[in-house]
């Protein structure tokens, strides 16, 4: 289906392995960066049986509990209270016996979740992008980043990348401009071969820009947010721009619409792969070139899939709980990350041991609610497809918001064939998806990214409960 593009020059094909093998081991030796050993360790273990893993997973696991018990007061505190000793923890099933901790109290309790055992001038700060409420503030370790970086290292290899290749990055970098933009973040863009794009500032001349500068950089792959890397393949088609193209274009952090994965595939001639990961804990899972799912980097994680407090059988859907085995600055056990997915049973044809995560449906904040009571995951598009005819389009994009259980906002960005007609037409859809509910339809000329640079289509407005008991 994609053909393979001679855009790469034959110098740059010779300078790949000299940086790949020289350039960046020297400059990764000189920084103290463990990246590439951690990535050799995984590179290993993803050929692991379930049951190793699940043995690597146990032995990280003890060790994680026994210094968040000894160091963290958040921990210490639940201990006590619920009258547990580390001897109680000695599979991962044991991991239910201690609460969920969701985003509220990890704003709440911050001060009380950070180790007193781990040096805190070793620490990393950092925050969320706020995409779906008030930011998450945290602190990880150079280490636990480390370990992130070499699972989507991993993950990129699996998409034809390999260290040392140009790529080019379309992220909301507001949080990270500083790092970024410091001398040792650009001699580090210099030497890793990489080109950014702010997906928060893409403005038509930085569209421009940056489309040019693919254009003679040649990266050999592109990685960014799904809205970002959607928009500027979109800019390139309709400026009818040429000679650019890549061999594999990762997409992050949301799902995008049926059209806007095709015209990215058309623009750069080349597969979409689909990764998961956040900002305060890292890369959680990836596409291999099987496609049949998120393969999890249980390496670094264990992955819980619950609903009302209890875990869901393989196939149903659950919220997403995560346990970061390496972060043991603040230590995230069972945190509720905000997204639901789907657990499988079935074993990749890859071979890889790691399991995976059938469908990822995103932000807890944009499951909707019907006039049943039923939760609405799907996304609209399917109900909406001729409205993105390419050949009469009537709608450019749209964003669907549940300000109340009984209430909806429909935004509209009309195309140049919408009609009233289709206001009544699209009211109908989402009476058939949603049920009698009071409904309005707004046409405006345009919707808003969040701080990072993520396009959200869905938006619940109010409470609802996906993990507690009760």
């Amino acid at each position: 289906m994609f053909g393979a593009h001679n855009g790469l020059k034959r110098d740059d094909k010779m300078y790949s392995p000299f940086a790949r093998n020289v350039i960046i081991p020297l400059y990764d030796f000189a920084t103290r960066n463990p990246t590439r050993k951690y990535m050799s360790e995984l590179e290993k273990s993803q050929w692991f049986t379930p049951g190793k893993i699940k043995e690597l997973q146990e032995n990280k696991l003890k060790r994680l509990i026994k210094h968040a018990y000894e160091t963290v007061p958040h921990y210490h505190k639940i201990f006590r209270e619920n009258k547990l000793n580390l001897n109680d923890f000695k599979s991962l099933d044991d991991l239910a016996k201690l609460p969920i901790l969701s985003r509220e109290k990890v704003r709440d309790e911050f001060s009380a979740l950070i180790s007193r055992g781990y040096p805190r001038k070793k620490m990393m700060y950092g925050c969320t992008g706020g995409s779906t409420g008030e930011p998450i503030k945290f602190y990880t370790t150079r280490e636990n980043r480390c370990w992130s970086n070499a699972a989507r290292y991993l993950a990129w290899q699996w998409a034809g990348f390999e260290i040392g290749d140009k790529f080019a990055q379309v992220f909301g970098l507001h949080l990270d401009r500083p790092v970024f933009q410091s001398a040792r973040g650009k001699l580090e863009g210099k030497i890793k071969r990489r080109i950014d794009l702010d997906a928060y500032r893409m403005s038509e001349k930085a569209l421009e820009e940056f489309a040019h500068k693919i254009r003679r950089y040649k990266p050999k792959l592109i990685y960014g947010t799904a809205a970002g890397v959607a928009i500027l393949a979109k800019y390139i088609e309709e400026k009818a721009l040429e000679g650019i193209h890549a061999e594999s274009v990762i997409i992050d952090s949301m799902k995008l619409f049926e059209h806007e994965v095709e015209t990215i595939e058309r623009v750069f001639g080349c597969r979409v792969w689909w990764n998961y990961h956040n900002r305060e804990n890292g890369t959680f899972a990836s596409e291999c070139s099987e496609h049949s799912g998120y393969h999890l980097f249980t390496q670094n994680f264990i992955f819980e899939f619950v609903q009302k407090g209890e875990q869901v059988a393989p196939g149903e859907t659950g919220a997403i709980l995560v346990t970061d085995l390496h972060n043991y600055a603040m230590p995230f056990i069972r945190y509720e990350v905000g997204d639901m997915g789907v657990p499988s049973h079935e074993i990749c044809n890859c071979g890889r041991g790691l399991p995976l995560m059938s469908k990822l449906f995103g932000r807890t904040a944009e499951i909707l609610v019907s006039a049943t009571g039923e939760f609405v995951t799907a996304p609209f598009y399917g109900h909406l497809q001729s409205f993105f005819d390419p050949h009469s389009p009537k709608i450019k994009q749209y964003q669907v918001i549940q300000e109340t259980p009984g209430k909806i906002l429909v935004k509209i960005i009309p195309d140049e064939g919408y009609s009233p007609e289709d206001t009544e037409i699209i009211r109908r859809i989402v009476v058939s998806i949603m049920g009698n509910l009071e409904i309005e339809i707004k046409l405006v000329n345009s919707i808003a990214t969040s701080m990072s640079g993520k396009r959200r289509v869905r938006i619940r407005k109010f409470p609802i409960e996906f993990t507690r008991t009760g």
